[in-house]
């Protein structure tokens, strides 16, 4: 399939099957490191003027948070699940290169997207930092839960190799997601084109 080309789609309204062919918008970004991406846009947009404000009260508010911050863990659930079967690329996932290219694509949606990214991120942090892994929190967790079941302190040996299990887990993590956020943003192409 190419950029650009048509999309047939079958569209169910009132019990009566409709055959749609949709012309996607192909539009070009830049990156922040000068590429240039031809993207192919469909759908629904939004545009500043057609926002609408919604006010809650201090308690409404409170458990739109909750629900809206529930959306996001379901969400990242899913996808890590889909991840593990197979049914989703786990080039997808992405480290510190591509947070930095969120935070410019949700600044440009103004105060509120970045909001938005910002508390998606910290969501996200928050749940890897409770994965069952030495060296993080959930780990520290873990730990503590053997311990209760077996009724005594694990070993200085035994929590030094679990350390040293979640150091080596953690750093792949970080290779793995620096590799997809190079290979992602063509920053090989742009040293290519720097040095040549």
């Amino acid at each position: 399939m190419t950029v650009g080309e048509p999309i047939a789609l079958v569209v169910v309204r009132d019990g009566v099957r409709l055959n749609l062919l949709a012309h996607p918008k192909v539009t070009e970004q830049t990156d922040l490191l000068g590429n240039v991406h031809k993207v192919p846009t469909l759908g629904i947009g939004s545009s500043p003027d057609a926002t609408e404000r919604v006010v809650f009260t201090p308690l409404s508010a409170i458990g739109e948070a909750g629900r809206k911050i529930g959306d996001m863990v379901t969400t990242t659930f899913v996808g890590l699940g889909q991840m593990i079967v197979g049914t989703r690329s786990p080039s997808e996932l992405g480290g510190t290169l591509r947070i930095a290219q969120g935070v410019g694509q949700a600044a440009q949606l103004g105060i509120a997207g970045v909001a938005d990214y910002v508390i998606l991120l910290s969501v996200n942090l928050g749940l890897i930092n409770l994965f069952p892994i030495p060296l993080l929190d959930g780990g520290r967790l873990l730990f503590y839960g053997v311990e209760a079941v077996i009724r005594r302190p694990l070993g200085l040996r035994v929590q030094e190799y679990g350390l040293r299990i979640g150091l080596f887990l953690v750093f792949a993590l970080m290779l793995f997601t620096t590799r997809n956020d190079l290979l992602d943003l063509r920053v090989w192409d742009f040293i290519k084109r720097v040095i040549s």
